[in-house]
């Protein structure tokens, strides 16, 4: 599963930095999937996008429980939390606020629009 995590509203390159180097230094996600900036096919000649961080999970339920997480965690130590964009395949969600119980139901959502995605995209569950 792959997620794209940005700002959302204005941008503001320094809060998406802070949340970067947040999520590359939290021990609980090392082995999880891999953390980057933006998409490597649509980095230019200056370099990665800074307005989008890439997370490519490899567990995707446990994974993304914990990048949420991660992301809530952050928020809660700025002073004014910004909106963060979640991005899977077409579905998008932003995270405004966050406690256990909110987090496991995007988690859930998340999850089932990838999965029907991907079956779609295979050819499974055309009922064939």
């Amino acid at each position: 599963m792959q997620i794209e995590l940005s700002i959302a509203g204005e941008q503001d390159t320094r809060e998406i930095m802070a949340l970067y180097r947040w999520l590359s230094a939290n021990p609980e996600l090392r082995g999880v999937g891999e953390i980057a900036w933006g998409d490597e096919e649509s980095q230019g000649a200056m370099g990665p996008d800074l307005e989008t961080i890439n997370v490519i999970l490899s567990n995707s339920l446990s994974g993304l429980s914990l990048i949420l997480g991660a992301v809530v965690s952050w928020r809660a130590t700025r002073s004014r939390g910004p909106e963060i964009r979640v991005t899977s395949n077409s579905s998008e969600i932003t995270l405004t606020g966050g406690d256990d119980e909110t987090i496991s139901r995007l988690v859930l959502l998340l999850a089932d629009v990838t999965e029907s995605e991907d079956s779609d995209e295979h050819g499974a569950g055309d009922g064939s």
